[in-house]
């Protein structure tokens, strides 16, 4: 019986070929999307899951109540891991990482630049780094050893064996490999090329061991399974404030699960993350594997009456109602398994482009149980919403009417199809809205006042060779011409690596708890990097600038400044004098308020030179001189830079990865929409066929036609508009809410949008209803 079923619906697919080529595109691009997206999903949900106990791995934050405001921050007091073992049995572990920085590594002849973390003895026990070769416990036990992952071993030493070849690192240390770990993941929060192990015996490591006030570390614990994590983190907090200043700072254990997905924090509470993206478009997915369905559905229905003396000659002969019902399922999941083969070929072919737009190596494994078991999922689920609109339908038809030839679908049976219809519009409405504003909310935020100039501005990371020649580098760049001015920076000018309290000047009140931002500079910081002085100077090549110092607008408004140029702070051990108000500098994320910071003159060691470009130099012109001075004085290092308007534009990379995903799937979504209306429209057209004959012969113009037949779906897109707007509005306005610096949404956007549908629409079925209109009246009245 079943297999009669089968040859039936098989026998009316081809029959029809028009419409199933229809119906098989649109399930066909609406599953490639939705494989595409759930693959990326995928990722996004399995981040850091390759470690072994990743349930049990946190990374201890802290709020911190300051200026008024609760930040929340992954750096902690460096000695806190060792104390939360000693203090806690929960903890099974506990270890500790510098965040990481580039560094140089050399080998004979052969000279690489690698990303580096310095890290506790502990490190491979909370993470346990799958080892090649070695020992990952004795190496980190020395402080003389290095780790690197297997690529980097390659690149320094080929193919011959790396264990106890001899590495130096920045031209000044030599460390000996004492083991290899694979490559880490893509799909890892951390990212590293080598560890090095802190050093006990260092001053540096001493001074920090005892040092609850600066933080430039962050701490990782493993527990034992089943730990009361929220017990544990009043107990941190207790141990961590009784200790340096004695502040009352709440710390809490972030788990592993949640670093990639819920990665955002807002007033000390966690805010989502990736998690919002992932959530988006898991929606898109549904929504565009929704509209191919209704496509399915009104197609199907619009054609019933072709099908209903089918119905009626089979209910006549003895078939009950869910014998059709199973007939007509059949034929739906036909559709979806066809739809399905063409849509994992689809993906096979789309995926490297896909990646390259992502910038991910997805892949799709056939034979992976849970694909097998999503395949079939899909196939189902698709088939049973695409045909149960349809099967319901034609199976409840009269026979006796249907035999008579006095069946008509009558007006209410169209009700279901509009309804849909209306819902493909709304939705329509919904996409387009969505992906204007994202583009304008990019755009605005990228067109920030960034408070100096990125253009024409070059990094360079700085080394004691360079800070050792730096007047001379200095010098000679400006002698080529094509250089306006040179500085020196602790940090790049596109972030902050320091946080500090503020510094101490008269009148400052009893109570005030301000931290700052800060950064060392050499002079001429504000001609380099184009900041706007709003009060006194730049910092200056004069003996009297030495103890000097420069402060934001913001810093002068948080801390009550009324005239500060020439005030004194002190700062440590040292007073600074301040010399010049610059205008808030965008430092870290564009869509936060600036932080208060000040800005200190240091002549000797810094970590990057600047340097500006003057207006109309070609660049690639510049770096050519620019390099050749470089490696002048400072030939042990490859020369290295980046264009600091490229680095800011890196704040924005999960922003226009959205965005143009956005793009893609909403236009996608879209054109399964047009899809659809095509069809929809082609047979509405053939139904009206000899009315549009008979209305010619009586003398209506081809304008007039068109007009009767586009006017039910001009009604239609103008109610899905009434319907959209006000929930896209709702939609639009509380994404907008979760930035500070936001677009405003206007009447324009929606108007825009619906006029796009609308002109979509009317294209369509002009296109569709010209032929009908331009006809010769005879043969569609031959009959009659």
């Amino acid at each position: 019986m079943f297999k009669s079923y089968l040859k039936i619906a098989w026998r009316n697919i081809w029959r029809n070929k028009a419409f199933s080529i229809t119906n098989l595109s649109g399930l066909t691009i609406g599953m490639t999307c939705t494989m595409l997206i759930l693959l990326w999903v995928q990722d996004e949900l399995n981040w850091d899951k390759f470690h072994p106990d990743h349930q049990d791995i946190y990374q201890v934050m802290v709020n911190r109540d300051f200026n008024g405001e609760v930040n929340t921050d992954k750096s902690v007091p460096f000695p806190l891991a060792e104390e939360l073992k000693r203090n806690f049995p929960q903890v099974k572990n506990a270890t500790t990482d510098n965040y990481g920085s580039d560094i140089i590594l050399k080998y004979n002849e052969t000279i690489i630049k690698r990303r580096a973390l310095n890290v506790s003895q502990e490190y491979n026990d909370v993470f346990q780094w799958k080892v090649v070769k070695g020992s990952a416990a004795r190496a980190l036990a020395n402080p003389e050893d290095i780790i690197l992952t297997a690529s980097t071993a390659r690149s320094l030493f080929g193919d011959a064996d790396p264990l106890g070849k001899v590495v130096r690192v920045d031209n000044h240390s030599d460390y000996t490999v004492s083991a290899v770990v694979e490559d880490v993941p893509a799909n890892s929060s951390i990212q590293f090329n080598a560890l090095l192990p802190f050093n006990p015996s260092s001053d540096f490591v001493k001074q920090a061991s005892t040092d609850w006030v600066n933080c430039f570390s962050q701490t990782f614990i493993k527990l034992q399974p089943g730990t009361d994590v929220t017990a544990l983190n009043k107990q941190i907090s207790v141990l961590a404030n009784s200790r340096g200043e004695k502040k009352n700072f709440v710390y809490f254990l972030h788990p592993m699960d949640k670093w990639r997905l819920y990665s955002d924090f807002k007033h000390g509470v966690n805010t989502g993350g990736m998690i919002s993206y992932v959530k988006l478009f898991t929606v898109i997915a549904i929504i565009i594997l929704l509209i191919a369905c209704v496509n399915f559905m009104n197609l199907s229905t619009a054609k019933s009456e072709k099908r209903a003396k089918e119905v009626g000659i089979r209910k006549t002969l003895g078939s009950e109602r869910k014998q059709l019902l199973l007939q007509f399922y059949s034929e739906s999941m036909i559709f979806s398994f066809i739809a399905f083969l063409l849509s994992v070929g689809a993906v096979f072919l789309l995926l490297p482009l896909f990646n390259s737009m992502i910038n991910k190596q997805l892949h799709l494994d056939i034979l992976d149980p849970l694909f097998i078991l999503l395949a079939i999922m899909l196939i189902v689920v698709t088939g049973l919403v695409a045909g149960s609109y349809p099967a319901l339908y034609l199976s409840s038809f009269n026979p006796v009417k249907v035999l008579k030839g006095t069946f008509l679908a009558g007006k209410n049976a169209s009700i279901p199809r509009k309804v849909l219809v209306v819902l493909q519009f709304s939705i329509s409405v919904l996409l387009i809205s969505s992906t204007i504003l994202v583009y304008q909310q990019i755009q605005h935020v990228k067109g920030r006042d960034l408070g100096y100039n990125p253009n024409n501005l070059i990094s360079i990371p700085s080394s004691d060779d360079a800070n050792k020649n730096a007047e001379v580098i200095r010098n000679e760049l400006i002698q080529t011409g094509l250089v306006s001015a040179v500085t020196r920076t602790s940090s790049p000018v596109t972030d902050i690596w320091n946080y500090t309290p503020a510094p101490n000047w008269k009148g400052k009140p009893q109570n005030a708890d301000l931290i700052m931002s800060a950064m060392r500079s050499d002079i001429d910081f504000g001609k380099t990097v184009g900041a706007r002085m709003i009060q006194g100077r730049d910092f200056m090549n004069t003996p009297g600038d030495t103890s000097v110092m420069l402060l934001n607008k913001e810093a002068v408004s948080i801390m009550q400044l009324k005239d500060p140029i020439g005030m004194e702070m002190q700062y440590g051990n040292r007073k600074y004098t301040v010399v010049g108000i610059t205008d808030n500098i965008v430092m870290t994320s564009p869509y936060a308020p600036v932080k208060p910071m000040m800005v200190l003159l240091e002549r000797r060691g810094s970590a990057f030179f600047l340097v500006r470009l003057k207006d109309g130099v070609q660049p690639q012109q510049a770096l050519s001189h620019i390099e050749t001075i470089f490696k002048k004085y400072n030939p042990q290092y490859p020369f290295d830079f980046s264009f600091v308007d490229q680095q800011f534009n890196q704040k924005f990379v999960t922003e226009d990865l959205i965005g143009k995903l956005t793009n893609l799937f909403a236009g996608l979504a879209i054109f399964i929409c047009c899809l659809g209306l095509s069809g929809l429209t082609a047979f509405t057209i053939e139904k009206r066929f000899k009315e549009i004959g008979i209305r010619k012969v009586l003398g209506a113009s081809i304008r007039q036609l068109l007009f009767l037949i586009s006017k039910e779906f001009l009604y239609l897109v103008l109610l899905a508009a009434l319907i959209s707007i006000p929930v896209t509005w709702w939609i639009l306005h509380n994404w907008l809410e979760g930035y500070e610096y936001r677009v405003t949404i206007t009447i324009w956007l929606f108007a825009g949008s619906c006029a796009g549908v609308l002109l979509l629409t009317m294209v369509i079925v002009w296109l569709n209803s010209l032929r009908a209109a331009l006809a010769n009246p005879v043969n569609s009245l031959r009959s009659e």
